[in-house]
C-alpha cells in the first residue's frame, strides 16, 4: 500500500481517537477480508490439519480486541500467557477464553474474560463490531473476535494465573509493514519459521496474528 496513504492514515489516527473509532465501526460493518487475511499469517504447521475440519465438536470461545487512547494514539492490549505444558504456552494473545454456561452470548464471554484476565471495568467497554471466526486446530477452539474500546487509558490488573505480562502496543506499530516479519520459534520442542507481527521484541503469531492481520486490512482498506 502506498506510503503516503499510510502516513496520512497514521496522522489521522494520532489526532482523532474518537473519529478513528467511528471510522473503524463503519469499516467493520462492510464485507470483511476474512480467510484471505488470515491465510497471510497462517503458520505452515496448520497444513498438518484438515483443510475443512468438522466444527461440530469445536469449543466455542471469543476474544476482545480492546482499543484505548495512550499518548494521543490508539493502543491495543495483548496478554502474554504463562509457561505451561500446552500448545499455547507463553504465547501473546488477546484477552478471551471459552464460553461458560452462565454466558448469554459470545460477546459476554469476551467481556467477562477480559475483565477477569486484565482487570478492566467491562461496563465501560463499548463493543463496535466483530471480525471473522477463526478455528484453532491444535486446541480445537472456534474463536469469535470482537472489537471494542474504552475512551481512557485503563489500569490493568493481570490475573497472575492466566497472564504473565500485559503488552500494550500502539496502532502505529501494528500498521508498520517493517513489523510484519518471518521469525524462528520453538513450539512443543519443534523449531518453526512463522509469519508474525514483531513488536517490542515480542513475536505475535498463530491465531492472534491471523486475527490481527484481518483487523489491519480492515483499517487500511
Amino acid at each position: 500500500m502506498h506510503r503516503c496513504y499510510i502516513d496520512a492514515l497514521l496522522k489521522f489516527i494520532m489526532t482523532n481517537f474518537e473519529e478513528f473509532i467511528i471510522l473503524l465501526e463503519t469499516k467493520l460493518r462492510a464485507t470483511l477480508p476474512g480467510k484471505a487475511a488470515h491465510n497471510k499469517l497462517m503458520p505452515v504447521s496448520r497444513k498438518n490439519f484438515p483443510a475443512n475440519p468438522d466444527l461440530s465438536m469445536a469449543k466455542p470461545s471469543s476474544i476482545l480486541i480492546l482499543f484505548y487512547p495512550l499518548n494521543n494514539l490508539p493502543h491495543i492490549v495483548f496478554i502474554q500467557r504463562p509457561k505451561y505444558d500446552g500448545v499455547h504456552s507463553g504465547q501473546i494473545s488477546f484477552p478471551g477464553g471459552k464460553v461458560e454456561k452462565s454466558d448469554v452470548s459470545m460477546q459476554q464471554t469476551a467481556l467477562r474474560e477480559t475483565g477477569e484476565e486484565i482487570g478492566v471495568n467491562i461496563n465501560e467497554i463499548k463493543v463496535i463490531g466483530k471480525l471473522t471466526q477463526l478455528y484453532i486446530p491444535p486446541s480445537n477452539f472456534l474463536v469469535e473476535p470482537f472489537v471494542g474500546y474504552i475512551d481512557y487509558q485503563p489500569e490493568f490488573i493481570p490475573e497472575e494465573s492466566e497472564v504473565s505480562e500485559i503488552v500494550q502496543v500502539g496502532l502505529d506499530q501494528i500498521l508498520d509493514s517493517k513489523n510484519f516479519q518471518l521469525r524462528d520459534i520453538e513450539v512443543m520442542q519443534k523449531n518453526l519459521s512463522v509469519p508474525c507481527f514483531y513488536v517490542q521484541e515480542k513475536i505475535i503469531w498463530g491465531a492472534t496474528s491471523m486475527i490481527l492481520n484481518e483487523l489491519v486490512e480492515v483499517i487500511k482498506g
